[in-house]
């Protein structure tokens, strides 16, 4: 798994920079991320892939434990869809 600072260092080394500014960077990208995708809108990371909201309808379940059935409200979740130049990377 690719952390936090790790990125950080690659980015600060990469562009020449330090590792703190690169990591404020990246907060900040988060956080434009989060905001944008909160507010419903998409956001495309150019050779990566698509990130956006879905409404997932309720539906019916069944609680494991009694075996009770109970009814699971609608929310919205996080899709992503990968770019075919990603794809591509992956299947080669």
């Amino acid at each position: 798994m690719l952390k936090k600072s790790e990125i950080a260092t690659t980015i600060a080394e990469m562009n020449g920079i330090t590792k703190k500014l690169a990591g404020e960077v990246i907060d900040n990208y988060c956080a434009m991320i989060t905001n944008h995708i909160a507010t419903g809108g998409e956001v495309v990371i150019p050779g990566v892939g698509k990130l956006k909201t879905k409404l997932s309808p309720p539906r019916g379940s069944r609680n494991p434990k009694t075996g009770e059935a109970i009814q699971v409200p609608e929310k919205t979740k996080v899709v992503f869809r990968a770019a075919n130049t990603l794809k591509a990377e992956l299947n080669r």
